[in-house]
């Protein structure tokens, strides 16, 4: 069974592997400006996701408990798409669909894990038989 620090990482490492598909590939073969904003745009969601892998590893600490802190890092992640987001749109206000191509990169992420996920086996171990009341 994989833990959920793991499947964090793993979605992470998936994340690079579309950021250099979608901006060598995609993005690049339509201008360099589309590839920077691509790019830009995962630069953006990667750091999104950074911040939410630090909240679910708090999370799944028992000592930590405060909601305050859960808040101050939702709030800097919102921050964070709103700062990226307005500065490509003001300075290069033609490339906001590869930049929001790159902001859905964890999104992307995600799905591609839930596909490796469904295909993948499973090892279960096998079930203990039952005890009666004489064991």
């Amino acid at each position: 069974m994989i833990s959920p620090e793991d499947q964090l990482r793993r979605i992470q490492r998936l994340m690079g592997v579309l950021a250099l598909v979608g901006a060598l590939a995609l993005w690049g073969a339509r201008s360099g400006a589309s590839a920077l904003a691509f790019a830009l745009g995962c630069l953006a969601s990667w750091a999104f996701w950074s911040l939410h892998v630090l909240m679910v590893k708090r999370m799944l600490t028992p000592g930590q408990t405060g909601r305050g802190g859960y808040v101050l890092l939702t709030l800097g992640k919102l921050t964070l798409i709103g700062i990226a987001l307005a500065g490509i749109m003001e300075r290069y206000p033609e490339e906001g669909i590869p930049f929001a191509m790159g902001l859905l990169l964890s999104v992307g992420a995600i799905l591609l894990e839930a596909v490796i996920l469904a295909f993948s086996k499973v090892e279960t171990p096998p079930p203990e038989p039952p005890h009666g009341p004489n064991d």
